[in-house]
């Protein structure tokens, strides 16, 4: 629907309904309404687990003295793993021809990314894939629907069972748009290509059956209206799989859709202390996949200009639950840390994304978080440090979304288009994004100039708010964005204050929506580390140390992440006819005034807390 034709709904709250308080750690106090808000649990529950070593390569054949192709060694020694072990991956560089496949409960480990290394050579799929066994046919929904239920009715639970998942789903409500300024998102949906109607969704893992009553491990994250055809659809994922301790790169841009890592289907797998580079399409791709954890990794560069596709970092790509991306290096990447399509729950906390690069020549700030296509809601990102920041409305909506805690510089020096001028906006939620949350963060840099949030379109600013595509100009198009937000203790570097939302009484911002203590991997740094209320206002983040090469004065680091230094990108032997090569690999220092911009792109929603959807 188009904006102007957009009938807008107040949420629709019960009266004298009272919303149950959310378990767990402080959620802060009155800042974010428990109907904009769950309380976020992302991850492998324990921790990710430790496989002993199995089977390695070289027992199958495979040399990393040589320049031989060592596919059919790495699936045989794949196959042969037995589950709950580990496929050892010595030092040495191994070359493959076509990717890995991975569809049992094993992992694949080296001995750290600067000794094995993994290079693709083919021209066509990715690198290593982790991959489920696709889903089931959906059944109705009867009841218990509410936020915040774990217990729902069916009219068919013949085909679910404990310890399996399910996605949950209906028809879209008011909150969603698939159209945006790219066209529709059809592949946003259930079942790609063509399910465009069901872009809200969750996945849960299943606890219990009994008749027609299916327990579920997670609440509900929003309302699924009766009225709206909900339903549950099994999933039937792989578990408990995961990469360690490698390096991946893919040697050419080749043709189709090729991603380093494919997680499709897959509940409670993992990526540690892995390291990518040049990716065409994705770094990390999850697909429908529930509760796993990418962590203390880099992610760097891409093939050619970084078009529109190409080099993103952490991709979640339709319906994703309870993922945990945490303590990663993102550098040159088109977008780091980003939806498409209908994410809930998940977290992006603590990483560290560079010199985001995209289109090169246009000079542009890229966003490294965004959301990009109909519709995540639900989603928090936490103490990262980013360039900048793009709720887009390339694919359509989201909504019901947090970032607490972040700093957003609002520049960027990408090797190939180091003087960026254009889109300057640390902050950009573009149309068909409502009901956001923005918490505690910093926003820009010392020196920072523009406006903070002007009345029509500037290249400048640390607010852009409700502009229906890139490029536009004159006042917003979507008075419903800025009607909806809410603002609180955001400090910026034009006003060199932070801003309070007045209607809001509790100054006290949370240090944390998804931890109860600081985490191991801080060691003895300060933590929380970036929030209006802290001197100074951002402190050391472990991502960003390892980058930089900087060893916190904790005494001994930790020597089960690799420190990594700014690289330059593998050498590329081939490129497409009339495609730059890519990035130089120069790991520019950013200038202290240095400035960037981006293009936009994404939605989701939620609702009251007390069985009552939120609707615009």
């Amino acid at each position: 629907m188009t904006i102007a034709g957009r009938q807008w709904m107040k949420a629709a709250l019960v009266l004298g309904c009272l919303a149950a308080a959310l378990a767990g750690r402080d959620l802060g106090g009155q800042i974010i309404p428990p109907e904009r808000m769950i309380d976020w649990a992302p991850g492998i529950p324990g921790g990710i687990p430790a496989y002993p070593d199995g089977p390695s390569v070289t027992d199958h054949g495979a040399d990393g003295t040589d320049e031989n192709d060592d596919t059919a060694a790495f699936q045989a020694a794949i196959d042969a793993c037995p589950e709950g072990q580990a496929v050892r991956v010595p030092a040495g560089t191994y070359y493959l021809s076509s990717g890995l496949s991975i569809e049992k409960s094993i992992v694949l480990r080296g001995e750290g990314p600067a000794s094995s290394r993994l290079i693709a050579t083919g021209s066509s799929g990715g690198i290593v894939a982790l991959e489920g066994s696709g889903s089931g046919d959906p059944v109705a929904v009867t009841g218990g629907t509410d936020k915040g239920s774990t217990s729902v009715t069916v009219a068919d639970a013949s085909d679910l069972s404990a310890g399996g998942y399910v996605r949950i789903h209906q028809d879209n409500s008011s909150l969603v748009d698939t159209v945006g300024c790219g066209g529709e998102c059809t592949w946003c949906g259930d079942d790609w290509p063509n399910d465009p109607d069901h872009t809200m969704s969750q996945i849960v893992p299943v606890a219990s059956v009994e008749g027609s009553t299916v327990t579920l491990g997670r609440p509900l994250y929003t309302a699924f209206e009766a009225g709206s055809n909900p339903e549950l659809k099994p999933y039937f994922m792989l578990e408990r799989a995961g990469i360690e301790d490698i390096y991946l790169e893919m040697q050419t841009p080749g043709d189709g859709e090729r991603d380093i890592v494919n997680l499709s289907g897959c509940a409670h797998c993992w990526l540690r202390n892995v390291e990518t580079g040049r990716a065409r399409n994705a770094h990390v791709r999850l697909t429908h996949s529930y509760g796993c954890e990418i962590r203390d990794s880099y992610f760097h560069h891409g093939h050619g200009d970084y078009g529109g596709g190409w080099a993103y970092g952490v991709f979640l790509f339709g319906s994703n639950s309870d993922n945990l991306i945490e303590n990663n290096i993102f550098h040159v990447t088109r977008h780091a840390m980003v939806y498409e399509g209908g994410g809930s729950g998940n977290v992006f906390g603590y990483n560290y994304s560079k010199d985001p690069q995209g289109n090169v020549g246009s000079h542009w700030l890229f966003s490294d978080v965004s959301t990009h296509g109909a519709h995540p809601y639900m989603n928090l990102w936490e103490g990262n440090i980013a360039a900048h920041v793009s709720l887009d409305n390339e694919w359509g909506s989201s909504s019901h979304n947090t970032l607490l805690r972040n700093w957003i510089e609002n520049r960027a020096a990408p090797p190939d288009d180091p003087t960026i001028t254009t889109g300057l906006h640390a902050v950009e939620v573009m149309a068909n994004n409502i009901h956001e949350n923005f918490v505690g963060n910093v926003l820009c840099h010392e020196g920072c100039t523009g406006t903070v949030e002007p009345p029509e379109m500037e290249d400048e600013t640390i607010w852009t708010l409700g502009y229906e595509c890139d490029g536009d100009s004159g006042p917003p198009d979507d008075p419903e964005v800025a009607a909806t937000i809410l603002r609180h203790g955001n400090f910026n570097y034009i006003d060199n204050a932070a801003q309070w939302d007045p209607a809001i009484a509790d100054h006290a911002i949370p240090s944390s929506y998804y931890l109860d203590a600081r985490p191991a991997f801080f060691e003895c740094r300060p933590w929380p580390a970036i929030g209006p209320d802290l001197d100074p206002l951002v402190g050391s983040l472990p991502a960003r140390d390892r980058f930089e090469g900087v060893t916190y004065p904790c005494g001994e680091p930790d020597e089960s992440v690799e420190t990594v230094e700014p690289v330059d990108p593998p050498a590329e032997t081939d490129t497409e006819p009339g495609v730059d090569p890519g990035p130089d690999g120069a790991a520019d220092t950013v200038p202290e005034d240095g400035a960037a911009d981006t293009a936009a792109e994404g939605e989701g929603g939620g609702d009251s807390g007390c069985g009552c959807s939120l609707a615009r």
